[in-house]
């Protein structure tokens, strides 16, 4: 019903003169399944038939979007990157001091994830990765909010490896990111874009992502 509903809303919209861009984030909403995904396929289709405008965050999102819907007749595309959030700018602090502040070795490799876990995230992915490598001194640090279950799983898929820090307020992150070596990121198939990714720009760290 609310498909129905929202698609309406569209229409009225396009109606009243109203010109409507969307700005695609993914090919489907985050964590959708089964019939819900289903709904959500339609509604999307509908956006790109009522779209005077689309906003991809990539060329290769671009492609991908046009591959999965029919745009409007005419509808204007264009790919502005996500960019970074300059409020995140690092904070005067050396990497050695946010290390000793957080307790971390200068000798360990770290890496960080940033943002909610959930299943879809791929971070099995990557604390299984960690796991492979014992002899090398690294670690995971994962910044967000997680499931105690998941939580559990991951470190032992990472052989204890793996630091839960919860949400971090602006100044912890920035501590963080400062003490990190590398963002890593897995992200899924159909995801498009994510602002976690972008935490790489604005604290000039380097990314390994999948």
């Amino acid at each position: 019903r609310w498909n129905l509903e929202i698609a309406r809303a569209l229409q009225n919209l396009r109606s009243a003169g109203c010109r409507l861009v969307w700005t695609l984030h993914n090919l489907v909403p985050h964590g959708a399944r089964g019939q819900e995904a289903a709904a959500a396929a339609r509604l999307y289709r509908e956006f790109a038939r009522q779209a005077d405008g689309a906003i991809h965050h990539t060329a290769w999102g671009q492609q991908l979007a046009n591959r999965a819907f029919a745009f409007r007749p005419g509808c204007r595309q264009a790919v502005i990157p996500f960019g970074y959030f300059p409020d995140e700018a690092p904070p005067a602090l050396t990497k050695a001091a946010a290390r000793q502040a957080l307790e971390i070795a200068e000798s360990e490799m770290l890496l960080l994830t940033v943002g909610a876990a959930g299943p879809r995230k791929n971070l099995d992915l990557i604390a299984e990765a960690i796991g492979s490598v014992p002899d090398v001194p690294c670690r995971l640090v994962m910044a967000g909010t997680i499931d105690d279950r998941l939580a559990q799983d991951l470190a032992r898929r990472a052989g204890g490896r793996i630091r839960f820090v919860g949400r971090l307020d602006q100044a912890g992150l920035s501590r963080l990111a400062r003490a990190a070596d590398y963002l890593v990121f897995a992200p899924p198939a159909d995801q498009l874009t994510s602002g976690g990714p972008h935490v790489s720009e604005s604290f000039g760290l380097p990314q390994i992502t999948t």
